[in-house]
């Protein structure tokens, strides 16, 4: 069995949107504590999709060539039509991109 990567709860690409540099804030329920991380390694960890019938890394590689490659852009789209107050555009679009929202926020644990 090979070497299972940092798996992302939320893809680097979408990470890399609210960063300074490479630096992102991260807050660790747990430890009730925050700190200061990069993106490969933020919002990771590893084996959480693993299973033992599959290769290593197999649902990281579908998502990352799914909703995690195209979230983003989206995500860029609806900020800019934000600042531009365009709110008909933002609605329509997350409408349309709805099921990779969905599968982000199922996957992240997290409200975005």
């Amino acid at each position: 069995m090979g070497q299972t990567k940092k798996q992302h709860y939320i893809t680097k690409k979408l990470l890399e949107l609210f960063v300074s540099g490479n630096q992102i804030y991260e807050y660790r329920i747990s430890a009730k504590k925050f700190y200061r991380t990069n993106v490969n390694n933020a919002m990771c960890e590893r084996n959480i999709y693993e299973h033992i019938d599959l290769n290593p890394n197999t649902v990281e590689n579908i998502l990352a060539n799914t909703a995690d490659s195209r979230l983003p852009h989206v995500v860029k789209h609806v900020l800019y039509n934000l600042k531009n107050n365009n709110v008909i555009d933002v609605k329509e679009t997350i409408y349309k991109n709805l099921p990779d929202f969905v599968i982000c926020y199922f996957r992240s644990g997290a409200v975005l």
